[in-house]
């Protein structure tokens, strides 16, 4: 059983304050997304960690940011399939091609597919 759904948010207004907060944004929307699909999934700490994630990525040098990418791709997918969401599709490699391309739209991809889990009327 999914747990809390967590705030839609306009994938807009999250890319624009990435773009003019740089890097710290990204951080933050970190913060609020992995918690909001921590708690949808009823996940551990030891399985989901923002804090863990970002020292992992500062102590790596980014290669772990990688990985967190990936992984919140397939949670995005998980936490889809769960609210009903016919066909979900993993786009874990879509938000890494992303990241490495052209990085201030993976705010809004990564929103517009959260929004998905907590309205699953949305297309």
């Amino acid at each position: 059983m999914p747990g809390t759904k967590g705030q839609i948010r306009n994938p807009i207004t999250v890319t624009l304050i990435s773009l003019f907060c740089f890097a710290y944004m990204t951080y933050w929307f970190y913060f609020q997304v992995l918690p909001e699909l921590k708690q949808y999934l009823g996940k551990s700490d030891q399985e989901l960690n923002p804090m863990k994630d970002l020292i992992l990525g500062m102590v790596t040098c980014g290669i772990w940011f990688i990985l967190t990418v990936m992984k919140t791709g397939k949670l995005i997918q998980e936490a889809q399939m769960r609210s009903g969401r016919p066909n979900p599709e993993d786009k874990s490699t879509l938000f890494l091609i992303v990241a490495f391309v052209f990085s201030p739209a993976l705010p809004f991809l990564m929103q517009t597919e959260m929004n998905k889990i907590w309205d699953p009327s949305l297309n």
